[in-house]
């Protein structure tokens, strides 16, 4: 489980470049592509703050198409991964 959270953190740590605009919810970073509409970005930031994923500050998420398939990058805290929220969440995107 270690391994696998090492690979997610940086995956998101190399991939989460100044790439495209960021939404500051709640203490927590929400950056996204120009690929990305507006109206999936609306719909994405209500879902992470309905489902508490956005509850603690201290998240950071990127949004983005990749070969017409949404791509979601995320890097947490240890601590913030394991709780169970995170994980539901995590889960829930794919």
């Amino acid at each position: 489980m270690k391994q696998l959270l090492f690979l997610v953190l940086i995956s998101g740590l190399l991939s989460c470049r100044p790439n495209g605009n960021h939404i500051d919810i709640n203490n927590n970073d929400l950056f996204y592509t120009p690929a990305i509409d507006k109206a999936f970005i609306a719909k994405a930031s209500e879902y992470l703050v309905s489902t508490d994923f956005f509850s603690q500050g201290g998240k950071s998420v990127q949004l983005d198409i990749v070969n017409a398939t949404p791509v979601f990058r995320i890097v947490i805290k240890e601590a913030i991964a394991n709780d169970s929220n995170t994980r539901a969440t995590a889960i829930a995107f794919g």
